[in-house]
């Protein structure tokens, strides 16, 4: 949800919630930019029209598995770059937890991609460029996408099914449930002391917040709020909470 949640973000609540007026092929690349699919080719949908992004925006809202692709070139460049953000970095976030260690990754991988996460985005960003120079599509070779599968079907069995992850999205989930009990309690109950109102609702002022509260769900609102956190300022909210 957070390609749905980063176009709420600039259309409803930038500016004082006033919104960015950002063109459609913005929006687009925007909306479109989930880079949670294997794939090799991507071509811009130029027939993609409004309509497109809020029927898009309105089944996703409700959770329902629906894929879109970008409207422009530039839009497709977002949407691989996004992929080869996490691919190589999720491997050293995990040898530095502990998960797994340096030398783990498939001689296949290292001998293609590289070992560590500048060399793999080095190796991903040059192929795309070399191969999608001049044309209409953003483009790997053949070999580098088995690769790039490959390693992120490494990572899914070795790093996301890892039974160390299990206990902390157990905790993850327990503090995600507190926090949204908790904000939305104080919200409800008009609590202006609380974080919620003092460093969220209030941040565009008293009248602008109140119109923003008055305009949303209460359920929305906190959403809102804990979306726009940090990891750190969540962590630090949640241990001040508990207090």
């Amino acid at each position: 949800f957070h390609n749905i949640h980063s176009l709420r973000i600039v259309d409803k609540l930038a500016d004082a919630c006033k919104g960015m007026n950002l063109t459609f092929q913005v929006r687009d690349g925007i909306l479109s930019h989930d880079g949670e699919i294997n794939e090799k080719c991507l071509k811009p949908d130029r027939d993609k029209t409004e309509a497109d992004l809020t029927d898009y925006f309105q089944k996703k809202s409700q959770g329902r598995e629906i894929q879109i692709v970008p409207a422009t070139l530039e839009g497709c460049v977002v949407r691989m770059s996004d992929a080869i953000s996490y691919v190589g970095q999720d491997f050293e976030d995990a040898i530095r937890i502990g998960i797994l260690k340096k030398g783990e990754l498939p001689e296949g991988i290292k001998r293609e991609l590289g070992e560590s996460n500048t060399d793999i985005i080095n190796s991903l960003v040059t192929d795309i460029i070399i191969n999608s120079y001049n044309r209409d599509e953003i483009i790997y070779s053949s070999d580098i996408a088995e690769k790039v599968f490959e390693l992120k079907q490494f990572n899914t069995e070795r790093i996301y099914k890892s039974p160390r992850l299990k206990g902390k999205k157990t905790k993850l989930k327990t503090a995600f449930k507190f926090l949204f009990e908790k904000f939305l309690s104080a919200l409800n109950r008009g609590e202006e002391e609380s974080l919620i109102f003092k460093e969220w609702i209030f941040n565009r002022g008293k009248n602008k917040g109140a119109n923003y509260v008055n305009s949303n769900l209460p359920e929305q609102v906190v959403v809102d709020y804990i979306a726009s956190m940090t990891d750190r300022y969540f962590n630090n909210t949640y241990i001040k909470c508990k207090k």
